[in-house]
C-alpha cells in the first residue's frame, strides 16, 4: 500500500512530501523545485545527491535581464525537469519557489509555477508500485505561450557521490552502417580515468577528488542505465526510439560528472509543441540489492554477471 506523509522539514529543503510502500521511499520538495531529493530502500542509503549546501547558485546580469533583479538558479540536487536544447539563462529557471501538489489515489503530481519568461509549465508525477521497489516518474512540460515551440523534455537525476554508472552499448547489427553514437562535450577528456569505453558497456565513476567536468551522450537503444552505490543498485528505464529525432546530435541518454555529482540524464524526442499542448517523458525507477560487489568495472563479463544477478 502506498502512503503519503507531509514533512515539516527534510534536510535543508523545507517542507517535503514522503511517499512509501514499505519497501522503498521517495521524498519530493514542496518549498522549492519540484525535486525528488531522496530515493532509497526504507532505512537504506539515499541514491540521490541531497547536499543542498554543496551547490553555488548561478546568477548575474543575464539572469537579471531575462528573469528579474537578483534571480538565481540553484541546482538543489536530486531529480529535476529541464527543457532541451540547453541555453543560458533560459534553461536555468530560478525555481526556488513553492510548488503545488495533488494526490490522486496512488499517485501524486507536483506543479511548478508557470515559467512565463520561457512560456512553459512543468509538472512531475510520481506513481509508486504498491508492492515492488519501483516508481514511475512522469516528466511533463506544457507550452503555455501563444505560439508553437520546439523542445524536448530533459529528465536530470543527480546521483550521490562515489557510485559507478553503467550504460549498455548498442549491439544491433547494422552491417556496413554505424550502430551507435557517442557525443562529447568540449571539456571532456577521452582519456579521463573515470570513463571506461567497453564493447558492451560504458562505465563512469563519480570521484570526489576529481573536479574536472566530463559529459558524454549516447543513443542508448536499451533505454536503460544503472548506478551502483555500495550494495544498492538504481536502475532507470525509459523508451528510446531508434532513429528518433533527439537533441544534442541525436542522443537520448546523457551523463555529466565532476567532483560533486554524477548526473544521469534521459531525454524525450524533440517535438513541435503547439500552444496549450504538453509532452510527457516517462521513466521507471527501480532499486535492487546487489548479491555481491562489482569487483572490476573494466571486466565486461563481470559486469554482465553482476547485472544478471539483480
Amino acid at each position: 500500500m502506498v502512503q503519503f506523509e507531509t514533512l515539516d522539514t527534510f534536510l535543508d529543503y523545507g517542507r517535503c512530501l514522503k511517499i512509501t510502500n514499505g519497501l522503498i521511499e521517495a521524498v519530493a520538495t514542496l518549498d522549492v523545485g519540484p525535486r525528488i531529493v531522496s530515493f532509497s530502500f526504507v532505512g537504506g542509503k539515499n541514491v540521490l545527491m541531497s547536499d543542498r549546501k554543496a551547490f553555488t547558485p548561478q546568477g548575474g546580469e543575464a539572469f537579471d535581464r531575462y528573469y528579474y533583479q537578483g534571480a538565481q538558479f540553484e541546482n538543489l540536487g536530486g531529480h529535476r525537469i529541464w527543457i532541451s536544447p540547453e541555453s543560458l539563462p533560459e534553461t536555468y529557471y530560478p525555481d526556488a519557489k513553492p510548488v503545488e501538489y495533488k494526490v490522486d489515489g496512488d499517485k501524486v503530481t507536483f506543479f511548478q509555477k508557470e515559467q512565463t519568461e520561457n512560456g512553459v509549465k512543468i509538472r512531475l508525477t510520481l506513481k509508486m508500485s504498491a508492492d515492488q521497489p519501483e516508481m514511475i516518474v512522469e516528466n511533463t512540460a506544457e507550452n503555455i505561450s501563444n505560439s508553437n515551440k520546439e523542445f524536448a523534455v530533459w529528465a536530470i537525476t543527480v546521483m550521490n557521490r562515489e557510485g559507478l554508472e553503467i550504460i549498455p552499448q548498442n549491439t544491433n547489427d547494422t552491417g556496413l552502417l554505424s550502430n551507435r553514437k557517442l557525443i562529447l562535450w568540449p571539456y571532456t577528456k577521452i582519456g579521463d580515468e573515470r570513463l571506461t569505453l567497453g564493447d558492451r558497456y560504458i562505465t563512469l565513476r563519480q570521484d570526489p577528488e576529481n573536479d574536472h567536468a566530463l559529459k558524454i551522450g549516447t543513443d542508448c537503444n536499451a533505454g536503460t542505465g544503472y548506478y551502483v552505490l555500495g550494495d544498492t543498485v538504481f536502475r532507470k528505464k525509459y523508451q528510446h526510439k531508434i532513429g528518433g529525432n533527439y537533441p544534442d546530435g541525436g542522443v537520448s541518454y546523457e551523463t555529466y560528472t565532476n567532483n560533486l555529482i554524477l548526473e544521469f540524464e534521459t531525454l524525450s524526442e524533440l517535438y513541435e509543441v503547439k500552444s496549450n499542448e504538453a509532452i510527457t517523458h516517462s521513466e521507471c525507477w527501480q532499486l535492487y540489492k546487489a548479491q555481491k560487489p562489482l569487483s572490476d568495472n573494466a571486466d565486461e563479463q563481470k559486469i554482465a554477471a553482476f547485472l544478471s544477478a539483480l
